[in-house]
């Protein structure tokens, strides 16, 4: 149930079902394509695992993990698995041993899911690669989306990476404002989202606050919902060549781009204008709406507007604006007749 040092290597499956708590736990690779099952699930107290290297266990053939009831590990954590493998860290937090959270860098490939929501995330990051599901709630770290990540959900996006998210097909997030940032340098605005160029891309609901928000050139999106808050930057919904949904009730911006979405029949441009996060910023609304081939009716409820264009929509029958009562702060003057 206890032990200082464990060190083994064979050909076969790890399995420790009884183990309790151990100091260093090394599990030798000589054999890892014969390595399916790593089972330490009664595990509440560990310091380090070794496999390849320190706070690492690299198995690429394992098809189980699990460390079901561990509490917490170090600062450092890198797991590597088969793809469509099981990953069993229900219990793990970043907390240090007195309880007190502590930054955690979680890296994890291989899993078919992960749900992640015990993590605090504060001074942390998550990384994941392969896991083609992954739900991360209430997490106030770094999080890293790469290549294999196909449907991702989150209600706490503080900050994201997803540069390398090439395979995503859906996105889910509500961003919020960092609760770790400091007085001297507030976090205004929330992460910025810019999908561009994702080839599986289907369909994105963004909520909360985020800084900007650009979909470009995603020629499979069809579904678009976004209540969200742009609170330094537009919305820009462009060159989406299958979006044929767009609903942005709710949402608010400096402004609102719909640019060559050829398959867009209608859209309502729903979104409330608002000013930048720059104290000397006001309301200049911007909407533009062009080249939307099949586009025919367009409805407007924005106000505060200094530019609004209308072009090369060929298809547009119906202009609906009566809901424009105001012009930006710094419009000019209407010329007289």
């Amino acid at each position: 149930s206890g032990v200082q040092s464990i060190t083994v290597t064979q050909a076969g499956g790890y399995s420790f079902p009884a183990l309790v708590s151990a100091t260093n736990i090394t599990l030798g690779t000589t054999f890892s394509s014969k390595v399916k099952v790593i089972d330490f699930g009664e595990l509440t107290s560990v310091t380090k695992f070794s496999s390849t290297a320190d706070h690492q266990v690299h198995f690429n053939k394992a098809t189980n993990f699990h460390i079901t009831k561990l509490p917490r590990y170090g600062a450092t954590l890198s797991v590597l698995l088969d793809e469509g493998s099981t990953f069993l860290m229900d219990a793990l937090e970043d907390k240090d041993a007195a309880g007190t959270q502590s930054a955690l860098a979680l890296t994890i490939e291989g899993p078919a899911e992960m749900n992640i929501s015990k993590l605090d995330g504060k001074g942390g990051t998550i990384s994941l690669k392969d896991v083609p599901k992954a739900t991360v709630n209430g997490y106030d770290g770094t999080v890293t989306l790469l290549t294999g990540v196909e449907t991702y959900s989150t209600d706490n996006a503080v900050a994201i990476t997803h540069s390398g998210a090439t395979d995503i097909v859906s996105f889910t997030a509500k961003g919020v404002l960092d609760p770790n940032a400091t007085t001297a340098s507030p976090d205004t605005s929330g992460p910025a989202i810019d999908f561009s160029s994702k080839a599986d891309l289907e369909t994105v609901v963004l909520s909360g606050d985020f800084e900007s928000i650009k979909l470009d050139a995603n020629n499979n999106m069809t579904d678009v919902t976004i209540s969200a808050k742009a609170s330094n930057g537009a919305i820009t919904i462009s060159n989406n060549g299958d979006l044929i949904n767009l609903n942005l009730a709710d949402s608010s911006a400096t402004g609102v781009t719909v640019d060559d979405n050829d398959n867009l029949a209608t859209a309502a441009i729903q979104t409330t204008m608002i000013a930048g996060t720059g104290a000397t910023d006001v309301v200049d609304g911007v909407v533009i709406v062009t080249d939307n081939d099949d586009m025919t009716e367009l409805e407007i409820w924005s106000s505060g507007l200094k530019t609004l264009t209308i072009t090369g929509n060929s298809d547009l029958t119906k202009i609906t604006g009566d809901k424009i009562v105001a012009l930006g702060a710094t419009a000019p003057t209407a010329a007289a007749p």
